[in-house]
């Protein structure tokens, strides 16, 4: 019992460094990974203030929240926009408004992503119907409707600019 208790708690010496060298190097890299993350998420934040003119608050929470993180692979994820207003169509017809909203804004930040002012506003306008009165969704619509070109001019220089340092 006691050779078991060793070699428990007293593993070789060569596996107890190596062991520790290798956590350390995984917390090292997790760090890294965090602050070049919150590096990006930061230059991806002071890049949009720039970007949205006269400092204007609604529009650059409603971009903030619109934008893609990583379009490359989160478009194949989500899906497109037809397909995605299809969707939110059918559980419109089931009375399932919340979903229904989350598609057609999904299929909204896809279109600005892809620079079409029609779908984008087709699909914002199909949100705004399915959007509670109440809910801070709506307001976050309407800025981006009654912004449109700022929208599309702001996401084409945003993603310009983003794509160009991921890649």
């Amino acid at each position: 019992m006691s050779t078991h208790w060793n070699e428990t708690v007293n593993p070789e010496p060569g596996e107890s460094v190596a062991e520790e060298e290798a956590e350390k190097e995984q917390r090292d890299e997790e760090r890294n990974q965090a602050a070049k993350e919150s590096k990006s998420e930061t230059n991806r934040d002071s890049l949009l203030r720039k970007l949205v003119q006269n400092d204007d608050s609604k529009l650059y929470f409603a971009m903030e929240t619109f934008l893609l993180e990583d379009p490359a692979s989160q478009i194949p994820v989500l899906g497109e926009p037809p397909t995605l207003i299809g969707k939110a169509d059918q559980e419109r017809a089931k009375g399932n408004s919340i979903i229904a909203r989350v598609n057609y804004e999904t299929a909204a930040k896809i279109a600005i992503y892809n620079q079409d002012r029609e779908v984008t506003r087709k699909s914002l306008g199909l949100a705004q119907e399915v959007t509670n009165k109440d809910d801070k969704h709506l307001e976050i619509q309407s800025t981006m409707l009654d912004n449109l070109d700022e929208v599309m001019r702001v996401a084409n220089e945003y993603y310009k600019t983003i794509l160009k340092t991921i890649d």
